[in-house]
């Protein structure tokens, strides 16, 4: 197979049109990767030599890659998701970034998060601003499984819950049916602190509702029992941790690489199965990282931070079984400063997301300064 074979190209494949919304009223997961996840090990192109050539101990090598398409080949790593792909459900979207083009995680993960090239002034992260603009109640339409909010929900007032199980006054010690009624009394005024308080306490009772958790909960869990418990969560977020890796990957059968990747497929195809069992098929799942990696291996066994990367999109609205992108290649001169080229920016897969998954009339509102190129992810 020649390096350059035709791949999917997302405006051949709609004409060049920009389609209307066809969704809404759907759910929507969206799962960071932090520390830049090198797309070039997930999704590759196997018969390239311009990949081996630059990866020489990291790479996958042809015959372990499971065939996707003409072009591109998945790490077995992923072996978990190939039966998503091949039923449809599941889609990458390749050579996506920000077209900004930062090297700095810090710098990367705020702009991603914001949904802009540039920073903002005010800060606000994408998911907050579809909810700004659109409306409703605020307390459960987003949350984040983590200690923190997010960038991405940044001035949406969205809820941090680190696990359901131990949310409340004092975790698992039982203190919130103790404490409740008084201090309900207590912010039982109409001060902005009077309010928060009581929102607070009502979250608390809305998720003690819920039952069923368990400590071993994994957030993916959490995120299909909150998803399914009908208290209106529309997004929720959720942190995957160690992918910057600089050095020791290791092969494609063992080592850092493997292990981050086969952690990440099993954590897919278990929250997949976990919305099939429960007829939730309204919910969305994306999967994004604030960079990609070097194409060309270090002399520590590792790679350095680079500019494109791949995006996962699974379930509900997603056109799946389709590696997705205008690919630029590996040759020298096809890179951006020894880096895969972004050719498709990410806002333009996340627009898609917010107008055909959760029914955002205006994504243009949120993405604001970006004019949207289709990419023919959802249906």
């Amino acid at each position: 197979m020649p390096p350059h074979a035709p791949v999917l190209s997302r405006r051949s494949l709609l004409g060049g049109r920009v389609s209307q919304s066809r969704g809404g009223g759907g759910q929507l997961i969206v799962v960071f990767l932090r520390g830049g996840m090198d797309g070039l090990s997930a999704v590759l192109p196997p018969s390239d030599p311009d990949y081996h050539d630059n990866r020489p101990q990291i790479g996958v090598p042809e015959g372990a890659a499971i065939p996707l398409d003409a072009t591109f080949g998945l790490h077995p790593a992923l072996a978990p998701l190939h039966g998503l792909f091949q039923d449809g459900r599941l889609a990458f979207v390749h050579a996506c970034g920000n077209p900004a083009g930062s090297r700095s995680h810090f710098d990367a993960q705020d702009l991603m998060e914001q949904g802009g090239a540039s920073r903002r002034a005010d800060g606000s992260g994408w998911l907050a601003r579809h909810a700004q603009t659109t409306g409703g109640d605020a307390l459960f339409r987003s949350v984040a499984i983590s200690a923190n909010v997010p960038g991405s929900l940044r001035g949406s007032g969205a809820l941090a819950i680190p696990e359901l199980a131990s949310f409340g006054l004092g975790g698992v010690s039982g203190l919130t049916a103790t404490w409740d009624t008084g201090l309900r009394l207590a912010y039982s005024g109409d001060t902005a602190i009077d309010g928060a308080g009581t929102d607070t306490l009502d979250a608390i009772a809305a998720v003690d509702a819920i039952g069923g958790t368990s400590p071993q909960a994994t957030p993916f869990d959490d995120a299909v029992s909150l998803l399914g418990a009908g208290l209106g969560v529309e997004a929720v977020t959720i942190d995957m941790g160690g992918w910057d890796t600089h050095d020791s990957m290791g092969t494609h059968a063992e080592g850092t690489m493997a292990d981050l990747l086969g952690g990440l497929a099993g954590a897919l195809a278990g929250l997949q199965s976990s919305l099939d069992a429960r007829g939730m098929g309204n919910v969305t799942t994306v999967v994004m990282s604030e960079f990609g990696r070097r194409v060309q291996q270090n002399g520590s066994g590792g790679l350095d931070h680079g500019f494109a990367d791949v995006m996962i999109a699974m379930g509900g609205r997603v056109r799946g079984g389709r590696v997705i992108a205008d690919w630029p290649g590996l040759a020298a001169d096809q890179l951006d400063r020894g880096d895969l080229r972004v050719t498709t920016d990410y806002r333009d897969v996340l627009w898609e997301l917010l107008r055909d998954v959760v029914g955002n009339p205006n994504p243009g509102a949120v993405f604001d300064g970006h004019t949207h190129t289709p990419v023919g992810l959802t249906a």
